[in-house]
């Protein structure tokens, strides 16, 4: 194993700076799992909404690019669905606010 001049591990060191946000690595784990997602949009989206789309041919579509510095980025979690026959898009991502006591 490598050790950066003040010894810490360097893969230990690269771990560290990619998962900068542990919350947002788990939902993204979590809702990309197409049944997990699909059932959450069940859960969450009005009937009326639901009664004209088709989540059976529900497809997740690729949400990383290449930023300017060359490092690679991931947007939210974005499914193709079908509503009224015509390609439409879901795009669940995770918004947290400060736990005021």
């Amino acid at each position: 194993m490598s050790k950066s001049k003040d010894g810490e591990n360097k893969s230990l060191k690269k771990q560290k700076n990619e998962v900068k946000n542990p919350h947002d690595a788990t939902f993204k784990d979590v809702m990309g799992r197409k049944e997990i997602a699909k059932d959450f949009i069940e859960k969450n989206i009005p009937k009326e909404v639901l009664d004209i789309m088709d989540l059976n041919k529900m497809e997740r579509k690729d949400g990383t690019y290449v930023g300017k510095h060359l490092e690679e980025s991931f947007t939210d979690l974005i499914y193709g669905v079908k509503i009224n026959n015509k390609e439409a898009y879901v795009d669940l991502h995770l918004i947290l606010t400060p736990n005021y006591e």
